[in-house]
């Protein structure tokens, strides 16, 4: 399943669109999660923290979640904070 998320995300509100998100994997028997992360300019600790409840929501519910199209910026911004790396993988583009 590929997951869009548009300007109107709340990071600081997750969930809503998480329960939302995973009522859609359930339904589609689903397992695996594209986060499209290419409107991302920047990823700062309020995001990435609302990736890692997203990341943990799909991995409770058997699903494997993981970022694709991350924008050179948004990867730049996001290493600045990581002290170890992200749960989730990344990947240039879906395959």
């Amino acid at each position: 399943m590929l997951f869009e998320p548009g300007p109107a995300m709340d990071p600081t509100d997750c969930a809503g669109e998480i329960k939302e998100t995973l009522e859609f994997l359930r339904k589609q028997g689903a397992s695996l999660l594209y986060y499209d992360m290419n409107k991302a300019m920047l990823i700062d600790r309020v995001y990435y923290k609302w990736l890692c409840v997203m990341y943990d929501a799909c991995r409770i519910f058997g699903a494997e979640m993981i970022a694709v199209n991350v924008r050179p910026t948004a990867a730049c911004s996001l290493s600045n904070i990581l002290d170890s790396a992200p749960p989730f993988s990344c990947a240039q583009e879906i395959k």
